[in-house]
């Protein structure tokens, strides 16, 4: 983890618990208006954390930088629920795919071509599954773009996207492999093939090109319905709020992680989110995704409990709006 974001995380200690016998320390939660994270990626050209909270499913979410500042990115959308976020290629995808009651014939992914804060233009595709609707809660994006779901409930299975989804027509997703029980969200790694999900049972790590599993790390007393995020070698991992740091497993392990309570709520902000134009969708891209290359499993190391800093200011002008155009 970058060092000067590792200082902002531990810049408001109020509690202390372990996560095993080699654990740390935890840490303040992130601001209130974030609320329970549902999604998370790591931007390592900003080095800003990327999170998808309570403001999601209204067309926002909030970035923490390694100097402690917080931003906001905004669209204008009909959002049903987002319950995952993935950067690729510089690229950053949200996933609208929340269907509990199984209401939904489609799900949506909204692509937005940077990361820079304020109101954005964004890509929209809708995709369908092939054996009717279903909940999902993981969308991951291979180094080369390409877009995967892992579904939850009843024979939940991994779905892959068209290499170049329509921005007209409703796209047909592809089963691929079946799926652990309770995924909760996905990622993958620097490699662009290896894929870790976060299922009921705990870790797994998934080789993308074979479907094999390489490597489970079973937790005993997990938080439920974690998101996950890769920062290079290290994972990321949120429920409720709070976020710890973990090495990828590589082989079959058994950790037992020790609950962290979750701290007082924090004020809200008193700086207003200013509003941009509604507008429309970016054209279609030229050119589509491809598959994932590369498969190396990572290094493991000790399991590290970390929770993001707390409540931290919007600084003035650092965040430019973009009406969508």
């Amino acid at each position: 983890m970058n060092r000067r974001f590792r200082a902002v995380l531990a810049a408001g200690v109020i509690l202390a618990a372990t996560a095993s016998a080699s654990a740390s320390a935890a840490f303040t939660v992130p601001p209130d208006h974030v609320g329970e994270i549902v999604g998370m990626a790591w931007d390592e050209e900003t080095a800003r954390l990327w999170l998808a909270g309570e403001e999601a499913d209204d067309g926002t979410l909030i970035g923490l930088t390694e100097d402690g500042e917080q931003a906001q990115l905004t669209w204008n959308a009909d959002i049903a629920s987002v319950e995952a976020l993935a950067l690729s290629g510089g690229a950053l995808f949200v996933g609208d795919l929340g269907n509990p009651d199984l209401d939904r014939d489609t799900l949506t992914i909204f692509r937005f071509g940077d990361t820079q804060p304020g109101r954005k233009q964004y890509r929209a595709y809708v995709l369908e599954y092939p054996d009717g609707p279903r909940d999902a809660q993981a969308m991951m994006v291979s180094g080369r773009g390409r877009i995967y779901i892992a579904t939850t409930g009843d024979d939940p299975g991994i779905y892959r996207a068209p290499e170049n989804p329509s921005r007209t027509s409703t796209d047909t997703l592809t089963r691929v492999a079946d799926a652990p029980e309770g995924v909760t969200d996905g990622v993958f790694l620097d490699d662009g093939s290896t894929l870790v999900l976060r299922a009921a049972d705990g870790v797994h790590v998934i080789d993308a090109f074979s479907w094999e599993t390489e490597a489970v790390e079973t937790y005993v007393n997990g938080p439920e319905g974690e998101s996950v995020a890769a920062m290079g070698d290290t994972l990321l991992f949120s429920a409720g709020g709070v976020v710890r740091e973990a090495e990828v497993p590589t082989s079959d392990t058994t950790t037992t992680l020790e609950p962290v309570a979750s701290p007082e709520p924090s004020p809200e902000p008193s700086t207003p989110v200013p509003t941009g134009a509604e507008g429309t969708p970016s054209p279609a891209p030229t050119a589509g995704p491809a598959a994932p290359t590369g498969a190396t499993p990572r290094n493991t190391g000790t399991l590290v409990a970390l929770v993001v800093a707390g409540v931290v200011a919007i600084a003035a002008g650092a965040t430019t709006y973009f009406v969508k155009g």
